[in-house]
Parts: structure tokens; sequence; C-alpha cells
């Protein structure tokens, strides 16, 4: 579906159901904001965490068409690691301009086995505030180019020892925000422009659930059957 498709899905429903239209600047309001919603949704709401279970029933890689629908986000890069004045034990690596998830950093370094470089491939554990300065604290624990450690700080990934010289960063980026391009026909009703518009930035699997929540923006509600459920009705459940 393009974005006039869906604008024109969700202004039969809201006349459907509701009666009446939506300005299509409402419209595009709805899409950055659902755009951001469905990524956050796919990578893992912190609102569906339980007590005693901190890992939410949808997030990223928990099941094949969870990654399929955010595959095309999956961003590997090769950042170049700077040494800061104010930390000199540490190296910096600064986040990325579209970044939205973190996946994985590792840290590929050449090693002597038996008289040959061999490529080694160390991954960088990324801890909390907490666990960064347990190890820091470590007598046990060294931090060592065979077990770096980093922590988020200041906008950037602070890692240590500082003579890692080399990163392999694997992010998801945010998706593309949409926007709905229009004219006004000679009714003053908004008409798809597609060289004014963006796209959606998702796989067409994601494009009817990308649809049914910019709807609910609008008040109206589907089930799981694709019938209306009023607003009130849903408030009672707490959904």
């Amino acid at each position: 579906m393009n974005v006039g498709e869906v604008f024109t899905f969700c202004q039969f429903l809201y006349n459907k159901y509701l009666s009446g239209s939506f300005k299509p600047q409402d419209f595009n309001a709805a899409l950055q904001a659902v755009n951001l919603d469905l990524f956050n949704l796919k990578v893992g709401l912190p609102q569906q965490y339980r007590p005693g279970q901190p890992i939410p029933p949808v997030y990223y890689e928990v099941s094949r068409k969870i990654t399929d629908d955010i595959k095309h986000l999956r961003v590997t890069s090769t950042p170049i690691p700077t040494v800061p004045s104010g930390i000199p034990i540490a190296v910096v690596i600064a986040l990325p301009s579209n970044y939205g998830a973190f996946s994985s950093m590792t840290y590929p370094r050449y090693i002597m086995k038996r008289g040959e470089q061999v490529l080694k491939i160390t991954t960088i554990d990324i801890l909390t505030d907490e666990d960064f300065k347990d190890r820091l604290e470590s007598r046990l624990l060294t931090i060592t180019p065979k077990s770096p450690i980093g922590n988020f700080t200041n906008g950037a990934w602070q890692i240590l020892p500082n003579t890692v010289n080399s990163v392999l960063l694997t992010y998801l980026r945010l998706p593309i925000q949409p926007v709905f391009g229009f004219t006004l026909n000679a009714n003053d009703e908004p008409v798809y422009d597609p060289g004014t518009s963006t796209e959606l930035d998702w796989p067409i699997t994601c494009h009817i659930e990308f649809t049914i929540m910019v709807c609910a923006y609008f008040g109206i509600y589907l089930d799981d059957q694709g019938r209306f459920v009023k607003v009130d009705a849903r408030k009672n459940k707490g959904t």
C-alpha cells in the first residue's frame, strides 16, 4: 500500500463509523507517530515488561516473522574509535544519526597462532552503568583486548581498553518518516501526490498493521476480525 491508499482506507473507516473526515495535516502527524510506535513495538516495548520477566512478548529476533519485519532496518557499520581528551583509558564510538536500537558490537583483531595471523572476533560487552563500574573495580575480571567492555554515555559508547582500534557495530536504524503529499482538487479535497510523498519504510506484510494503528489515532479501533470496536468499550477493558 502507498500512503495514498492508507489515507483513503482510513478516511473510509472514519466516515463510516464516526461520520466526517480528518485533515491531511493530522493524517501526516499520525503517520509519523505510528512509524515510531511500530518500530518500538517490533524492537520490544518496555511497557510490556512484567515483574520477574523483563522481556516483552514481542521483541527483536523473538521470531522469524519479527526478524523479517525489521531486517531492512538492520545496519552494519565500521565506525572509527576516537580517544577523548577527558577519558584517555577509553575510546569512544559516536552514535549514528539514524540510530534506533542496539544489536551488537564486536572487536575484530588478529592474533598469532602457530606462526600465522588469525582473525579473532571478540564480542564487546555493553554494560549498564552499575555493571560497568563493577568491572572497572574488579580485580578478578580484568579488562583486556580479549574481554573488552563498554557502556553508553553522552550520546556515544565508551569502550575499554583504549587499544580497541576497530569495531563492527550492528544496530537498527530508525524507519524513514512517511509523508502524505497531496494537492487539492476543485472541491478542495486532498488528492494523493506520489511526487511529494514518502512511502512506508516497512515491508508490505506490515502495511495492514500500520494502517490499523493509524486508524486508532483517529479513534477507530478494529478487532482481530476487522470489526469496529467503540473506544469506550476498549477503555473499559483497559486496552
